[in-house]
């Protein structure tokens, strides 16, 4: 950020992600930074970085007679651009080609609801959102058109996928009964997904990301051997082989 403003102090350098989602008063102090843009704002970026230059405009031409001061803009225009993570829906980031030759990553899900004890990124990804099963398959078939034979499907906690579909019915119901519903585990909704995928013509191989242990039972994997476009290998987290120590991780 840094070297973008002293190689060019006339552009508009914004800061966008985890970074400017974990502490955005402190980012804004930085004066390299001109705007910043928080993690379920990205898909506007165009857009913000518009509306900012329109701003400056304006602002400079209301200070003509005075020196125009950088400050005077709001580094976040009026709190738009930095919102809570945590009472969002998934935002859609698509694509359909890659600078990869045969395959392309797609993302399915986002946020986290596990809290682990030294982790932080429930806080700067927020609540758990999948993407809707139909939007995913509509974007693998705009990118197997294209002539990518290959995708990886993506998340930040894969194993999560689809709960918090069943989560929304469980609560309305614990609602009507005024009670709290606890959910559990569901790999149905990945299941189904990845099945759809492989139905996708020109898809010839799929690859999965990062995997909690959890959800590797036999039946899961049984059934995940059917999905003969689905590559043979897992990329699982190591969990520690101390109770103690998973006790402190609040890994469960």
């Amino acid at each position: 950020l840094h070297k973008a403003k002293k190689q060019n102090p006339d552009s508009v350098v914004v800061a966008v992600g985890c970074f400017v989602q974990a502490n955005p008063e402190e980012v804004a102090k930085d004066e390299a930074i001109d705007l910043i843009v928080g993690n379920n704002k990205k898909k506007d970026l165009f857009e913000i970085v518009e509306e900012f230059l329109r701003q400056k405009n304006k602002e400079e031409k209301k200070n003509k007679k005075e020196s125009f001061k950088e400050e005077s803009l709001s580094k976040d225009l009026q709190g738009k651009t930095i919102t809570d993570v945590h009472h969002c829906d998934y935002e859609e980031l698509k694509i359909s080609k890659s600078e990869e030759h045969s395959r392309v990553f797609v993302k399915i899900q986002d946020g986290c609801d596990r809290y682990c004890t030294y982790c932080i990124i429930p806080y700067v990804r927020g609540n758990l959102r999948s993407r809707k099963s139909e939007d995913v398959v509509e974007e693998i078939k705009k990118i197997a058109a294209n002539g990518y034979r290959e995708v990886v499907i993506t998340g930040i906690h894969l194993s999560s996928y689809g709960r918090d579909f069943i989560q929304r019915v469980q609560n309305q119901n614990a609602e009507k009964k005024g009670n709290r519903f606890e959910y559990s585990e569901n790999s149905n909704y990945l299941l189904d997904l990845l099945k759809a995928v492989s139905a996708i013509e020109g898809i010839e191989r799929i690859r999965i990301g990062s995997f909690e242990p959890m959800i590797l039972t036999e039946d899961f994997v049984e059934k995940l051997s059917r999905i003969p476009k689905l590559c043979p290998h897992f990329h699982i987290s190591l969990q520690s082989g101390c109770d103690s120590v998973l006790k402190r991780m609040n890994r469960h």
